[in-house]
C-alpha cells in the first residue's frame, strides 16, 4: 500500500491494536483523495473555476494531491 493509498483517517476493523495499518480493514477517504479534494476547494474559493473547464479542474487538482504526495515521499 504507497502512501497516497493509505487513509487520511483510518477507521480500524480489527480487534487487535498492535496489529498493523496495511494488515487492518480501514475505511475512510485516502491521502490522495483528501489533496485533490482541498485543491478543488481551493481553486473554487479563488474563483478560479471560472477559467478552467470542469474536467481541467478534476485533472489539475489529481496532478497537485500527486505532486505533494511526491514531496512528501522525500
Amino acid at each position: 500500500m504507497t502512501n497516497a493509498d493509505m487513509p487520511a483517517t483510518p477507521i480500524r476493523f480489527s480487534l487487535e491494536q498492535n496489529k498493523p495499518l496495511e494488515q487492518c480493514g480501514t475505511s475512510g477517504l485516502t491521502k490522495r483523495e483528501i489533496f485533490a479534494m482541498a485543491a478543488m476547494q481551493g481553486m473554487f474559493a479563488s474563483n478560479t473555476h471560472a477559467r478552467l473547464a470542469g474536467t481541467d479542474i478534476c485533472d489539475l487538482s489529481i496532478k497537485y494531491a500527486d505532486h505533494l504526495l511526491s514531496k512528501l515521499a522525500v
